[in-house]
């Protein structure tokens, strides 16, 4: 029995008409692949419609903090 033969090193270099064929070949198939694909629909679907945003009240305006409240009243008792 022969010892397996070392494992050959760098790249296989295909002539210029072994790449022709092949790529002729690639081309065929493509083509034949095209052929068979049937047309493909593209329908619209519509845009998600967006939920309105309602605007941030400012935090004065919208709930009286403890303290502005006491101090309202500690002005008025103050004036009488």
């Amino acid at each position: 029995m022969k010892p397996p033969a070392e494992p050959k090193t760098g790249r296989r270099t295909l002539s210029a008409a072994s790449r022709k064929k092949i790529a002729e070949a690639q081309r065929k198939r493509w083509a034949k692949q095209k052929r068979a694909s049937k047309p493909v629909k593209v329908t619209k679907v519509p845009a998600k419609k967006q939920q309105e945003r309602k605007p941030r009240a400012a935090k004065n305006a919208a709930a009286p903090n403890a303290l502005s409240s006491r101090s309202e009243t500690v002005a008025v008792s103050a004036q009488s």
